[in-house]
């Protein structure tokens, strides 16, 4: 029983060391919602009013979700089309299907999409094989009825980070292309939502916003001022004069004390320093499970070396030697030496036939003389007896003298 628990602790010590030596390298990288590295837009602005888009946003985490979640602006009377969804995978840009109506199955992660309505947004969620909670997906869509014309001017007017998406982003640029050339001075860029970007004409055509970041909170609101010739084909949103309009509102926004913006940059710093704090304490958990890891290989190596030396010892005292019996009857020892008994099982075995009234234990105890000797009693019916007892019966029998009496074990 003591060499079979030694046997089972060795086997069970060497998994125990692995799982905690692996334990180390185990640690989940904490996953904070999603975080944008790079978003990159290219706007181009039709002589229609239409805007087709093409989004490249490269997620450095999902947040521990299974797809990536693109928010799109959409205002009164636009019409919103997906018309491409692509996914970078293995450096290799995978083009995706649209998802069916109920649709999941083992095809949903092979690049896939869905598209859902919400009040004053779009929701494209994509799906694909992302590694490491980190992809890249590039979406170009249309809206129509987006830019409004006015009878002074043209105005372009989106959000491209709404404030309601609880992720970060960093590395903004977004360039907005008008339908032609005009006069770089007619053309006034405005930037709502955040505290620090920049925005710039960099041609008679071309507009640049660029922000380092943004937090939860905080949004990118670009506005342009353009002259409405420029998208002469577009409906007339209202014949009446605009551009006062929007220098008030700008100037009204420019006055706003932004407290919400500041206070979502205190929220972020405070949520920076909890990060902090937590990895500070995941360094000093996983020093601690080393250590404790360490001493617990150790400790299963000295296990294993104390339970393999006392299984040598175990085996080298379990060699049978027969001066270990004083004396012995020949079939006793080939039981013994066959393994198949030993002394102490002869004894049972005889205190048995004893308990069933077929023989009489005698012991004799003399100054130079002790021994248990076995008479053979008057009761031989052996019905109930199995093959062992009668074996054992037999070498009795054979072992008695002329009055019955087998002298089998000395001590």
């Amino acid at each position: 029983m003591k060499i079979k628990l030694i046997k089972i602790l060795s086997l069970m010590t060497v998994p125990v060391i692995i799982i905690f030596s692996l334990s180390v390298f185990c640690f989940a990288q904490p996953q904070y919602g999603y975080r944008i590295s790079d978003y990159e837009v290219v706007a181009k602005i039709a002589d229609n009013g239409d805007i087709n888009i093409t989004e490249k946003v490269k997620y450095s985490s999902l947040g521990n979700n299974n797809n990536a979640v693109i928010l799109i602006d959409k205002q009164e009377d636009e019409e919103i089309e997906i018309k491409k969804v692509k996914i970078l995978i293995r450096d290799e840009l995978i083009e995706c299907e649209q998802l069916a109506a109920g649709q999941w199955d083992a095809n949903v992660f092979n690049g896939t999409y869905s598209v859902s309505q919400e009040n004053n947004l779009v929701r494209l969620k994509v799906y694909g094989t992302f590694k490491k909670q980190q992809g890249t997906v590039i979406v170009n869509y249309n809206i129509k009825n987006s830019v409004k014309r006015y009878g002074d001017i043209a105005l372009f007017d989106r959000t491209f980070i709404l404030e309601d998406w609880n992720g970060y982003a960093s590395n903004i640029d977004i360039e907005i292309q008008l339908p032609k050339y005009t006069d770089a001075a007619r053309v006034k860029p405005f930037l709502h939502g955040v505290l620090v970007g920049q925005k710039r004409v960099l041609d008679g055509r071309k507009v640049k916003y660029n922000i380092p970041n943004t937090v939860p909170g905080e949004y990118v609101e670009a506005r342009i001022v353009f002259p409405e010739n420029l998208i002469k084909n577009a409906q007339i949103t209202d014949s009446d004069d605009y551009f006062e309009t929007v220098i008030q509102e700008e100037k009204e926004y420019s006055d706003s004390d932004k407290s919400n913006l500041l206070k979502a940059r205190e929220n972020a710093a405070k949520e920076a320093g909890k990060l902090a704090w937590k990895e500070k304490m995941k360094q000093r958990t996983k020093i601690l499970t080393t250590i404790i890891s360490l001493l617990a290989s150790l400790s299963g190596l000295l296990t294993i070396y104390r339970a393999q030396k006392e299984l040598r010892k175990n085996k080298e005292t379990a060699v049978f030697e027969l001066k270990d019996i004083p004396q012995i009857t020949p079939q006793e020892a080939y039981l013994l030496i066959s393994g198949k008994t030993g002394a102490r099982g002869v004894l049972a075995g005889l205190f048995g036939l004893a308990s069933k009234g077929i023989v009489e234990p005698e012991f004799i105890l003399e100054e130079n003389y002790r021994s248990i000797i076995f008479r053979l009693t008057d009761n031989q019916n052996t019905t109930g007896l199995d093959a062992s007892e009668k074996d054992l019966l037999r070498l009795v029998s054979e072992s008695s003298d002329e009055t019955g009496k087998a002298d089998i074990i000395k001590y």
